[in-house]
């Protein structure tokens, strides 16, 4: 039993090594990045001390079926709505001018978060502070992080995109929080007793709010935060072992080749010499391209080429393919 199989989640640096076993070859953390963000590994965040955010509820429907719920004004009580002028949703392109939907009756604008094709995310009005590990859904900044860091290491260029929508994580039963950060004060201090002074009134006033019912300490205290536009700086991207072994079991179940795609893959391999030889009489024997000189040029270029995976692509096991494949090709 190897130590990684006693841990719930493994570094970058650790996962890299991991993988170079299972694969045979080196794997580094900018391949582990990139396995992450071509969606084929899951990757974590391990939020070192802590982070906020807000958690929310995730509704699944077919945007032809929301549209047209919109244009008829039966909103779904589970996605949260705004309300707009009609002549805003007509612009947007989200009610058709010619609709007969009443024009007397308020109409309203989607304000859930759209995440994918079908996926809406309706958050709720609480920040509370999350720790440990956490999965990136990559819907967001959280994906624009991932990329930089894969650019940074791998001398690649600026990521300058950004997310509107924030950047978000998600627990291992599917609960999607959005990272939340607390508003902070840029304007510069001209006198420090002034300061204090307004402090106080912000203290008193809020006292008054909660006294009265207007407001509880909570909605106080969750005004002063806004969506994050990424990862925090102590947030550690990590990779479970789960997610290891769910890449593991995908490999080795994946479906061989069928014997009709690999009979249509050495016909290509056959057209591909025919046309070599037609250019060069090099590359013929007689009236039918020369296998052996055409693996011998295939030998050549894979020799110049640094760090390519040539293993089963020998001169023999190459020469045997065009083989095959021509014949396949004669019928």
């Amino acid at each position: 039993m190897r130590l990684a199989e006693l841990m719930d989640w493994l570094t970058l640096p650790k996962a890299a090594e991991y993988l170079s076993i299972l694969f045979g070859e080196p794997v580094t953390e900018a391949d582990v990045l990139r396995l992450g963000l071509d969606g084929r590994l899951r990757l974590s965040v391990q939020f070192v001390n802590h982070a906020y955010a807000r958690c929310g509820v995730v509704a699944t429907y077919a945007w032809n079926d929301l549209k047209a719920r919109i244009e008829a004004g039966t909103y779904p009580e589970d996605l949260n709505w705004r309300q707009v002028p009609r002549s805003l949703l007509e612009e947007m392109g989200l009610l058709e001018e010619s609709s007969e939907h009443a024009k007397g009756r308020k109409l309203k604008m989607l304000a859930s978060i759209r995440i994918d094709e079908d996926r809406y995310l309706t958050l709720s009005d609480e920040v509370k502070p999350i720790s440990g590990v956490w999965d990136l859904p990559m819907i967001g900044g959280e994906q624009l992080d991932v990329e930089h860091y894969y650019q940074s290491i791998t001398g690649g260029p600026e990521v300058t995109l950004e997310s509107l929508d924030g950047a978000f994580v998600e627990d291992e039963a599917g609960r999607v929080c959005q990272l939340q950060e607390q508003f902070i004060d840029l304007e510069p201090r001209k006198e420090e007793l002034e300061q204090i002074r307004e402090e106080f009134e912000q203290l008193r006033e809020d006292r008054r709010a909660i006294l009265e019912g207007r407001e509880s300490l909570d909605s106080i205290r969750n005004n002063r935060f806004h969506p994050a536009g990424g990862l925090p700086s102590d947030g550690v991207i990590v990779v479970r072992m789960a997610a290891l072994r769910e890449l593991e079991n995908a490999i080795r179940t994946k479906s061989p080749l069928t014997e009709r795609e690999h009979n249509q893959n050495l016909r290509l391999i056959g057209c591909l010499a025919l046309a070599l030889s037609k250019r060069s009489d090099r590359f013929q024997h007689g009236q039918k391209p020369n296998a052996s000189q055409i693996a011998s040029l295939v030998q050549e270029t894979l020799d110049a080429l640094q760090d390519a995976r040539v293993n089963g692509l020998g001169k023999s096991s190459v020469r045997d393919r065009i083989s095959k494949g021509l014949k396949l090709l004669d019928g």
